[in-house]
């Protein structure tokens, strides 16, 4: 069972043999690149005894693959030369959690999906490739691809319990079919991610931020070029700068942004990192109940300060974020002059109080200079209707430019494809509508 959650569209099957000599040098490029991951998991965890043997195998058996790839290229004449990749592995990568052993598992399941993709889609080009002995030469490769992705699952295996496992598996897989759904700009082995495919050329780092005498962590990428670029800060959940706000931030960079997701929750948690489950739902919470509206404006005025303080960054900056991070972006447009905001399901904006005590957050909508977005979901019992009316009415008697949009199908957290009330059509209309604001505002 090779633990997928989709089923490759027809069409990959269309343009992949219509470009079979681009296919057989990503195929290449894969096999190489499977080899080298296998090697940078034995020198990384030297301490972990069952991973090398097993790894070492791995390694060799790709290795083997490519050579033989090498020679079912040069029969048709092709040469192996540097290719452009699709944006599949980046985006994967990008869910891997921090800290041990989450992040080794991560990787090893990550591994594994790829495997099993890679033998799905062998499998297409062995039943449906004209040239027989290249429909042979991939139904051979078959059994090894699902071994391959056996031998990783039985390495997260050892790790961690076996529900534990083939829960974050589920997620992962979710994730990858989603990332495939996405329409691809080239045609690729693992083809998927056309909004994406700039994450490639991008370059992540984390940053320290200086803030009321101490420091806050961010994660910060940026298209890998030496333009100077406007900077969108993203604005996290309360689960942290986990791997879904990480790969909303790449996200934003491969839009063409300088992206910085900074961490407000330095002074009590500093560095978590939850999942969508009942535990990080709790943990968050006790963080969340932490917060103090003069220290969260304290930490939006830094990070806008970091920023400018970039050569890479223009000196125009927008904000973006999600349920208290879009609370938190509501905030940051009243409290400092980012030119352009975009709120998703913000909580308690309309509230009696702000966190922490003292004025609500929808009381200083006067002081917003900037133009604002708001995005509500029509069944998010979290925010009342009469709370988005609340802000609706603000922004209009403030005479802000604005525009709130209330998704009717769509319920709370229905930006993030990891959790149950994901919806893709708000979603996909949400982001088109956040960089058409950030580009009028900021410029590209």
């Amino acid at each position: 069972m090779l633990n997928l959650a989709s089923s490759t569209d027809p069409t990959w099957v269309e343009a992949a043999l219509a470009h079979l000599d681009e296919i057989l040098l990503d195929h290449a490029h894969c096999e190489k690149k499977a080899a080298g991951a296998a090697v940078n998991l034995l020198f990384r965890y030297p301490e972990h005894a069952f991973l090398q043997a097993p790894l070492a195998a791995l390694a060799r058996e790709e290795l083997a693959h490519f050579e033989a790839v090498l020679a079912r290229m040069e029969a048709r004449g092709l040469v192996f030369a540097r290719q452009r990749s699709s944006a599949y592995g980046g985006r994967l990568h990008a869910l891997v959690r921090d800290g041990e052993p989450a992040r080794l598992v991560d990787v090893l399941l990550v591994s594994a999906l790829i495997e099993a993709r890679s033998c799905e889609r062998f499998k297409l080009l062995a039943e449906a490739a004209p040239d027989r002995d290249l429909a042979a030469f991939y139904a051979e490769l078959l059994a090894s691809e699902a071994r391959h992705h056996e031998i990783y699952l039985d390495l997260a295996r050892a790790l961690q319990p076996e529900a534990e496992v083939r829960e974050r598996l589920a997620v992962l897989a979710r994730a990858e079919a989603e990332i495939l759904r996405d329409p691809a700009p080239l045609v690729r082995l693992h083809s998927g991610g056309e909004a994406m495919d700039i994450q490639s050329d991008c370059e992540r780092e984390r940053v320290s931020i200086p803030v009321d005498g101490g420091t806050m962590g961010g994660y910060l990428v940026r298209p890998a070029d030496s333009e100077s670029r406007p900077a969108v800060i993203v604005y996290m959940e309360i689960f942290g700068i986990n791997s879904h706000i990480r790969e909303v931030t790449d996200r934003v960079a491969g839009e063409g942004f300088v992206a910085l997701a900074p961490d407000y929750f330095h002074r009590t948690g500093p560095g978590v990192e939850y999942g969508y489950d009942d535990t990080g739902m709790a943990e968050g919470m006790k963080l969340l109940g932490q917060l103090k509206s003069d220290e969260m404006i304290a930490d939006a005025r830094a990070a806008i300060a970091f920023l400018r303080g970039r050569s890479d960054v223009t000196g125009k900056v927008g904000a973006m974020g999600f349920c208290i991070g879009g609370h938190m972006t509501y905030l940051t447009a009243c409290e400092t002059d980012v030119a352009a905001s975009a709120s998703y399901y913000g909580g308690g904006i309309a509230g009696p109080q702000g966190p922490g005590g003292g004025p609500s957050t929808v009381s200083r909508t006067g002081k917003i200079t900037g133009r604002i977005l708001c995005h509500f979901g029509g069944q998010d019992t979290m925010i009342p209707q009469d709370q988005v009316d609340a802000i609706r009415k603000a922004l209009e008697e403030a005479a802000v430019r604005n525009e709130v949009v209330v998704y009717p199908d769509a319920d709370h957290g229905f930006n993030c494809s990891q959790r149950a009330s994901y919806h893709k059509a708000s979603a996909d209309d949400a982001w088109q509508r956040t960089f058409a604001l950030f580009r009028e505002e900021l410029g590209d």
